[in-house]
């Protein structure tokens, strides 16, 4: 099997959305990704809860062991910025 990346783009202040996201994907999945790469933009208007999104990529990798890699921009700079990001990290 080929190792693979999976890339995720993501705004802070639906996390919600990221942990069944990851969650309901990765039990789908025939072969587990090598990695998962989320990139987190956070927004300037909505609030900030330190640790929030750490939390939910350490407990998605230690409950199915894929290493979660999160890459998290303060303030956010939109998604275009954001994928090409998540592009230079991807194998």
């Amino acid at each position: 099997m080929i190792p693979y990346d999976v890339i995720v783009s993501s705004v802070h202040d639906r996390a919600d959305l990221l942990d069944r996201t990851l969650r309901s994907m990765l039990a789908a999945l025939e072969q587990l990704p090598a990695r998962i790469l989320v990139h987190e933009d956070v927004r300037q208007e909505l609030p900030f809860v330190s640790g929030r999104t750490e939390a939910i990529c350490a407990a998605v990798e230690r409950d199915h062991g894929v290493p979660v890699v999160l890459i998290q921009t303060n303030p956010g700079t939109g998604l275009s910025l954001a994928m090409v990001r998540l592009l230079e990290a991807a194998s």
